[in-house]
């Protein structure tokens, strides 16, 4: 496999050496102990290795490391400086704020926010593969209800529009003297299941309006106006 095995009591390996010796590791899936044993290295000095390859990649390693930790500022020469996880977090966080913020006002529509609350939603939608719901709709300041509202009749386009139709129909073959409530009746008994509330709504959106009669209105018939 082209490994190598230095003598017992030498203890100073290069990083190209070091490198060898984690990647041999990971390939014959050695031990810790057994490689301690056989290159005489503590296996402390080994995790090291493995972490730094894992952490800062096999250039690290191949970095000469001499020198004391400096005290100040945490760090070993020859090593770069690494951040407090949280700081990190808050950086990344901090981010991909940014980049959402410049993705979401990119959108034409709303580049001077004025964007109504169904175009927001259609933003949301959008952008929602690439950042956290939660987190867009803060940024439109939109409620959740409100953009489930908006993608659920976006989903739906085309769901009322049977009994449109029919309401029409019904609407005009009695003279457009049915209310919302009658329709509903006839709908009903054409086995179409739908609220009196939906079809007051749909009959708005067409623009139907019963006409009815007032109560004191009286009907003069041909016979009254020749008396």
């Amino acid at each position: 496999m082209g490994c190598f095995c230095m003598p017992k009591g030498y203890r100073k390996y290069n990083g190209t050496q070091k490198v060898e010796i984690i990647k041999r590791i990971h390939r014959e899936n050695l031990s810790f102990k057994g490689a301690s044993r056989e290159y005489g290295i503590s296996d402390r000095t080994l995790r090291d290795w493995e972490r730094i390859y894992w952490e800062e990649g096999e250039e690290a390693l191949l970095t000469e490391r001499r020198g004391r930790a400096c005290v100040a500022s945490g760090t070993q020469k020859g090593r770069k400086p690494k951040l407090n996880k949280q700081v990190e977090e808050d950086l990344i966080a901090e981010n991909q704020r940014l980049r959402m913020e410049i993705d979401y006002l990119k959108i034409e529509c709303l580049g001077a926010g004025r964007g109504t609350p169904k175009q927001k939603a259609q933003v949301v939608q959008e952008l929602r593969q690439k950042y956290p719901l939660k987190a867009l709709l803060q940024l439109a300041g939109l409620p959740r209800s409100t953009f489930y509202y908006y993608l659920h009749q976006s989903q739906n386009p085309a769901k009322y529009q049977m009994v449109k139709e029919q309401i029409v129909i019904i609407f005009n073959e009695n003279k457009k003297r049915y209310g919302y409530r009658r329709i509903t009746k006839e709908l009903h008994n054409n086995d179409i299941r739908v609220n009196h509330k939906t079809v007051r709504k749909l009959m708005k959106q067409l623009g139907l309006v019963c006409q009815v009669r007032s109560k004191g209105s009286t009907v003069l018939t041909k016979a009254k106006l020749e008396k």
